[in-house]
């Protein structure tokens, strides 16, 4: 029995076949992930942190590579999965940033309403300066992929991505910073002992792309946002409330700051990190705000 598979690569795609032989197929595969040495280093366009810019959107990721498709084919569903996960990943490792942020499903929604269907495009031909200014942000982000695959066999696995994302001053179209990360995780049949259960794992999950794409793709975000310009937060002046803690605002919401976690070891320190962000980016903030309003 054979399999045809599709792998993508560049600008790309090419077509392979996999052979199956029953038992007498014998393979040894382990589970791992290739995230390269380090990766390059972040372009910062120098002065940076003098005049940063205080509004950041996110904008829809692209796939930048052509596919071998024919006219009445769709992309792989698993490669859109896998662009909207990471998407959302770098915009919630982002939010603890020195930067006020625009919620991707508000860029959407403006993107779609200015220039028709975010999947036909338009919007991609519009200059940073009509971008910027539809969405009140004082830069943008834009990532394309290049590189995406899931393959799942019980033989072998594989869930990878190559990305590169910039930052563009709205105003001047200059770009402010520039990244870019190859993550791949692969598996297959290792049938060695204490090696079993990480076996049948890989194999779990490898039906589930959106999990597969989440774990690369936060290995994928931290590797991009090392050494990525962090201002200090542009925070109104307001007197504290003595009885909540918390800042007003003119408008009488009080806004709650998730402080630096506290750790034990240093090796610690990128998933502390990590689940600052999401606590930061997750509806528990919102909550709070509710209930210190309600308290008045």
């Amino acid at each position: 029995m054979r399999d045809r598979v599709y792998f993508s690569h560049g600008d790309e795609m090419s077509e392979k076949w996999t052979w199956s032989r029953g038992s007498r197929q014998v393979a040894v595969v382990c589970v791992f992930v290739l995230a390269g040495c380090g990766g390059p280093k972040p372009y910062v366009r120098e002065g940076f942190l003098e005049h940063p810019p205080r509004r950041v959107a996110v904008l829809p990721f692209v796939i930048t590579y052509a596919y071998d498709l024919e006219a009445d084919q769709a992309l792989p569903e698993s490669h859109e999965v896998g662009r909207g996960v990471l998407r959302k990943t770098f915009y919630h490792a982002l939010t603890p940033y020195g930067y006020e942020d625009v919620k991707p499903v508000e860029v959407d929604e403006t993107l779609a309403a200015a220039w028709g269907p975010l999947d036909d495009g338009g919007w991609r031909e519009a200059s940073p300066q009509a971008l910027g200014e539809a969405l009140g942000a004082d830069a943008l982000i834009y990532g394309e992929l290049t590189r995406l695959m899931h393959f799942s066999t019980p033989l072998y696995t594989e869930t990878s991505l190559s990305a590169s994302l910039r930052m563009v001053d709205a105003a001047s179209g200059d770009i402010l910073w520039r990244q870019q990360a190859k993550v791949a995780e692969r598996g297959g049949a290792l049938v060695q002992k204490g090696q079993v259960v990480d076996f049948l794992k890989d194999q779990a999950r490898s039906f589930h792309p959106e999990v597969k794409f989440l774990r690369v793709s936060d290995i994928a975000v931290r590797r991009l946002l090392r050494g990525f310009p962090d201002p200090p937060l542009a925070m109104e002046p307001a007197a504290p409330s003595p009885s909540h803690g918390a800042e007003a605002s003119h408008d009488g919401t009080r806004r709650f700051a998730i402080l630096p976690l506290g750790m034990k070891h240093r090796g610690w320190r990128k998933p502390a990190a990590f689940l600052r962000a999401e606590l930061t980016a997750s509806p528990l903030c919102a909550a709070l705000t509710i209930h210190a309003n309600t308290e008045e």
